[in-house]
C-alpha cells in the first residue's frame, strides 16, 4: 500500500471513529447540566429542549422532562415543575420515576399542598421501600402536622375549623389532580392510612443527624 492511500485509509477510520462517538443529545444533555449547575435555569432548559430533537426515542425525551422540572423548581415556578416531573412519570424508567415523585413531592410542599406531598412521596417509596429521602420527608411532615393538630386542639377545644377547611381544600385539589392524570402516578392514602404511617414512623424513626432537620432538598438532574 503507496502512502497516498495509507493516508486515505487512515482519514476514512478517524472519520468513522469520530462518527461514533458523536452523540448530540449526551452532549446537549451535559450542555443543559452545566448551565443549571451555573444557575442559568432558562438557558439550561434550552439545551435540554436541544438535546430532545436528538432523543433516540420517547422515553428518553420524557427523562428530559425530569431536568426541565428541575430547573422550573429552582426558578420557584412549583407548579410548572410538578407538571414537568408528572411527564416525566411516563419515562418508564424507575430510578428517574422515584425521583421525580419525590421532586413532585417537594413542589407540592413549597406550595403548601402537604397532603399531596405525602402522597407523592409515598408513590416513591412503592417504587424503592428503602428510599430515605422520601421515609424522612414524609416522617418529618407528619410530625409537623401532628404539633399543628394539637395545637388547634388547644386553641379551638377540639379538631378546628381549619382543619376541616384544610380537608376540603384537598379533595377539590386531588379532583384537580385526577384530571391531569395524578391519581395514576401518586399513591392514594386515606386519613387512617396516613395515621397508621404516622404511628409506624413513631414506632421505627428515621435517624436523623443532629441539625439536619427540616424536609429534603430535591434529586438533581440525570
Amino acid at each position: 500500500m503507496n502512502m497516498k492511500r495509507r493516508k486515505l485509509v487512515l482519514i476514512i477510520l478517524f472519520s468513522l471513529v469520530s462518527l461514533f462517538w458523536l452523540d448530540p443529545y449526551r452532549d446537549r444533555v451535559s450542555e443543559g447540566n452545566s448551565k443549571f449547575h451555573a444557575k442559568k435555569y432558562d438557558e439550561a432548559r434550552k439545551s435540554y429542549d436541544d438535546a430532545a430533537k436528538y432523543a433516540p426515542g420517547e422515553r428518553e425525551k420524557k427523562k428530559l422532562r425530569f431536568n426541565h422540572g428541575d430547573a422550573r423548581y429552582m426558578q420557584g415556578d412549583f407548579e410548572g415543575a410538578a407538571d414537568e416531573f408528572r411527564e416525566a412519570l411516563k419515562s418508564e424508567d424507575r430510578e428517574v420515576q422515584k425521583k421525580a415523585l419525590f421532586n413532585m413531592g417537594n413542589a407540592y410542599v413549597k406550595k403548601g399542598e402537604v397532603e399531596k406531598a405525602v402522597s407523592a412521596y409515598m408513590g416513591a417509596l412503592a417504587i424503592d421501600p428503602n428510599y430515605l429521602p422520601a421515609k424522612k420527608n414524609i416522617e418529618y411532615i407528619l410530625r409537623k402536622k401532628e404539633e399543628q393538630k394539637d395545637k388547634n386542639k388547644d386553641k379551638d377545644g377540639g379538631e378546628g375549623n381549619q382543619d376541616k377547611k384544610n380537608q376540603t381544600q384537598n379533595k377539590a385539589d386531588n379532583k384537580k389532580d385526577d384530571k391531569k392524570g395524578g391519581a395514576d402516578t401518586q399513591a392514594s392514602m386515606s386519613p387512617e392510612q396516613l395515621k397508621n404511617l404516622l404511628e409506624m414512623m413513631k414506632q421505627s424513626p428515621v435517624r436523623r443527624q443532629k441539625g439536619k432537620g427540616g424536609v429534603r432538598v430535591h434529586e438533581k438532574v440525570w
